[in-house]
This record gives structure tokens, C-alpha cells and sequence, in this order.
């Protein structure tokens, strides 16, 4: 689409503001570098003035909006399919060009671009999430991925790449509980414990602790002395206040967590015998690679989605591994893989 250059007065028509679908659009919307201006959301009825500083507009004002101001932009967020049907026919006559959720990312991702800024939408970060020029590539490396679910997943992603569109992404998505222990079928119960033999190493690299540490402690709980637990972070300043609370959490069960920024040399461990990571990067081959040269039993799980670069050169390095890709929220962040490397080297 032609960048933007300007704000560009928008309506909405039947939106259902408040679902957690809207979120992403809604962030999109309230960013200081939008380009577009939210005008009204368009109701058949309305009972309050306003929505979130949005104004409420009826249908009725609304048309004869359009009769006065033709080529009025406009999303259609009607759901019932007959009720859609008939302002389709009412936007070609009235001369409403339409919008899709789609093509505003798309504009919003080629303005943002111009600008060199860029916009947190929280399942996404524009425009790094949709640089069309690694399409290609990901079509190419479709045989590396072992199951069904992952060429789902797959397929969704590169719609999500062409189109701007989450509805396929939305489709894959599987929540995951907080909790292991709920779920028998995840990865991270699913991983051989037994084999694990000191010294075993289970190590996050991140922005910040998830639950990872919290569960690999759980299942690993039976040899706690063989393991070591380790945390780095981007920055000094995370890897400290992530140190505090690891310190808290492990200090009552004689556990001491190793913690460092990313960039810093050596691994936790000296010669691993088993590793268990969570690696959220922004560039994380160089990472993968060196676990990869380690020659001992490795377990990844991959956070991806930040930039379509980061899937292709998985695919590209580690598709020998067969790595398994799901998706655990709606939106190109919640893209991650799980693979096993034994003692390969990419």
C-alpha cells in the first residue's frame, strides 16, 4: 500500500470495542505515531457519547455523513453476515472506500518504516513483523517442519506476512496455562528428565524470567544438585532485578541461580552434559549455534515472530532438527519452536 504521510480520518462501523481482539487495533489507534484518526464508531443505536475519548456516531448521521463527504474511509467490523452484506452494498453506493484490519497494518507498517520508528502493538511490533521480502524464503523451507500443526502454523504466518490479516493466526493460537503441571501434553513434560546427567543446565536467555526457570526447578526437582539454573538478560540492569526475585524464589531450596547478561563469555556450565534452554533474542542464531557445538544432549525452545529473519534462518541453520512450531497467542510474538539438538553441529 502507499505509505502515509499524514493522519487520515477513519470510522468504524459496529466495532465491538471491548474484545480482546480489538486490543492490538486499539493500541495501533491511541499510538502518538499513528497515521490514522479515529473519528466515530458507528451504531445502529447508541447510548453513551463516547468510547475511550472515541466518539459514537448512529447509522442514520453516519449516512448522511457520507452523502455530504463521499469517499469517507471506513472498517467494516459488522459480524452478522446478512447485516455486512447489506453495508457493502451501501459503501459502493455511497462511495465509502473500506478498510480492512489488514491493510491498515500494512499502511501503518510502510509509514512507520518511512518515519524509521517503529509501534508495539503487544501480540506484534511494527514494521519489523511484516517484512514481506522473507516470504519467499519461508515457502522454500516448508519440508523442515515435522507435523501437521506446524505447517498450520507455518501457512498462518506467511498469510499474516502477505495480507496483515491475524484471523489465521488466531486460528493456530493454543494458550498455554501457567502452570506445567496442567498441561501433560507440553513440551517441557514431554523432555527425557531421566537422561539428564551432571552437570545439567537449564538456561533463559531473555528480556525477562517467564515461568521457564520456575518449571525446569519443578521437573528437575528429584537431582536438584546436578542442575544449574541460569538467567541472562539483554541488559545489566535486567539481568539485577531478574536476579532478586530468582534469588527469592530458589535461596529456601539451597539453590544458588547463575546470572549475566547475554554478551557476556563463557556458558553457565563448563562442559554440559545436558542443557535445557529458553532463548527470546532478537538475533538468537549466533546463541543456537553455539549450543548446537556443545556435542551433549540440547532441548530449545525458540521464541520467534519478533522479525520473519528470525524463522528463516532457523529453518535455514536448524532444519535438520525437525523443530516443532506453535503458537501460544494471537499474533506473530506468540510464534516459538521446540527442537532437540543431539550433539549436531548447523
Amino acid at each position: 500500500m502507499t505509505p502515509l504521510t499524514m493522519q487520515h480520518p477513519l470510522y468504524f462501523i459496529g466495532w465491538d470495542y471491548s474484545s480482546p481482539q480489538s486490543i492490538p487495533l486499539k493500541r495501533l489507534l491511541a499510538h502518538p505515531e499513528s497515521p490514522w484518526q479515529t473519528m466515530a464508531i458507528v451504531h445502529d443505536e447508541i447510548y453513551v457519547p463516547s468510547v475511550d475519548g472515541i466518539p459514537l456516531m448512529r447509522t442514520q448521521d453516519f449516512l448522511i455523513l457520507c452523502r455530504q463527504t463521499p469517499n469517507l474511509k471506513a472498517v467494516l467490523k459488522i459480524k452478522d453476515p446478512l447485516h455486512a452484506k447489506r453495508w457493502l452494498r451501501q459503501a459502493k453506493a455511497l462511495d465509502i472506500t473500506l478498510l480492512d484490519e489488514g491493510e491498515i497494518l500494512q499502511a501503518t507498517s510502510s509509514h512507520l518504516r518511512d518515519r524509521g520508528t517503529q509501534m508495539d502493538l503487544g501480540v506484534m511490533v511494527l514494521p519489523q513483523a511484516l517484512e514481506a521480502e522473507h516470504i519467499q524464503a519461508l515457502q522454500n523451507t516448508n519440508e523442515a517442519l515435522p507435523d501437521e500443526l506446524s505447517h498450520q502454523t507455518l501457512r498462518a504466518y506467511l498469510q499474516f506476512m502477505e495480507t496483515g490479516l491475524l484471523d489465521s493466526l488466531r486460528t493456530v493460537t493454543q494458550p498455554e496455562a501457567g502452570h506445567p503441571l496442567c498441561e501433560p501434553e507440553s513440551w517441557l513434560a514431554s523432555l527425557p528428565w531421566t537422561h539428564a546427567t551432571a552437570p545439567a543446565l537449564a538456561w533463559e536467555i531473555a528480556p525477562h524470567c517467564t515461568g521457564f526457570l520456575d518449571h525446569a526447578m519443578l521437573f528437575s526437582s528429584a537431582a536438584p544438585s546436578q542442575w544449574t539454573y541460569a538467567f541472562s538478560a539483554e541488559t545489566a540492569t535486567a539481568a539485577e532485578q531478574e536476579g532478586r526475585r530468582l534469588h527469592a524464589l530458589m535461596a529456601p531450596f539451597g539453590i544458588q541461580p547463575h546470572i549475566a547478561q547475554a554478551a557476556a563469555p563463557g556458558l553457565p556450565v563448563n562442559n554440559p552434559r545436558f542443557v535445557l534452554a529458553h532463548i527470546d533474542q532478537a538475533d538468537p542464531l549466533q546463541i543456537m549455534q553455539r549450543l548446537a557445538g556443545l556435542g551433549c544432549e540440547v532441548h530449545v525452545r525458540l521464541r520467534l515472530g519478533r522479525t520473519p529473519s528470525q524463522l528463516v534462518q532457523l529453518l535455514r541453520h536448524f532444519g535438520y532438527a525437525r523443530p516443532i512450531l506453535r503458537c501460544d497467542r494471537p499474533g506473530p510474538l506468540g510464534l516459538y519452536a521446540c527442537l532437540a539438538l543431539r550433539g549436531n553441529t548447523a
